[in-house]
């Protein structure tokens, strides 16, 4: 097991770490850092988890980085692991730090990852279906539906609420495509050193153009209103689910 794949399991299975959590995403930006994994918990606090196979005293610093950074007392912080090092839990109860020792011993796990309820960020949506709604026209709507259908269904993903709909593939670390509400557009993120490659691979049967901004250099776009139909998309969805990391 990797750490991708215990994360896997926690968002699937949160209750490993505390009752009623609901999963909100994973790699989580906290100043030029990420957090491993944020949930909301029963009292509707945010619960940044990192996450560690084995949790030894630089996870400490990593953790304690985070609240230092986002100094709110109304957030929480946690470390989750397999094992710890000696001495370390010892340690982190004394001084009242939060950690979960993660079972994994004779237990059924769900193979699906469930579906977060909840935004990210600042968000002003709240679910797939207030996104796809947004969308101005019926034709685009119903595009973004089929996109979404598909992704959802065939492929084993799990998603998040930003200012689109982003998927990631489970067991991956990136996203790999985008239902965006920004410009009207879907987005295909693949490998940087790749997308050129794929670009040329597929730009003489769909309506697809590279974004003018360098940051987005692992990106192909495409205009929601410009797509024919959800058939001619899914060769180069389906080279994005297995290309992304």
């Amino acid at each position: 097991m990797d750490e991708i794949q215990l994360h896997d399991i926690l968002i699937a299975n949160s209750d490993l770490i505390e009752e009623q959590l609901e999963f909100i995403s994973k790699e989580v930006r906290i100043g030029s850092y990420r957090c491993d994994l944020l949930f909301k918990d029963r009292n509707g606090k945010q619960l940044y988890v990192e996450v560690k196979l084995k949790v030894d005293d630089r996870a400490v610093g990593q953790i304690l980085r985070y609240a230092g950074l986002v100094n709110d007392e109304n957030v929480r912080f946690m470390l989750a692991g397999l094992t710890f090092v000696h001495g370390l839990k010892e340690g982190l109860t004394k001084h009242g730090y939060e950690y979960r020792e993660i079972q994994l011993t004779d237990r059924e796990f769900s193979n699906t990852i469930k579906r977060p309820s909840l935004s990210r960020g600042e968000s002003k949506f709240n679910s797939p279906d207030e996104v796809i709604a947004s969308f101005s026209s019926s034709a685009i709507q119903m595009i973004a539906r089929n996109i979404f259908n598909y992704v959802d269904q065939t492929l084993v993903t799990y998603y998040y609420i930003s200012d689109g709909i982003m998927f990631v593939r489970k067991g991956r670390k990136h996203k790999f495509l985008s239902i965006s509400t920004v410009g009207n557009r879907l987005l295909i993120h693949v490998p940087v050193k790749k997308r050129d490659e794929i670009f040329k691979l597929f730009q003489s049967n769909i309506k697809i153009y590279l974004p003018i901004d360098k940051r987005d250099k692992n990106q192909i776009d495409i205009k929601l209103d410009q797509i024919v139909s959800l058939e001619s998309l899914i060769p180069l969805i389906q080279t994005a689910y297995e290309e992304r990391e």
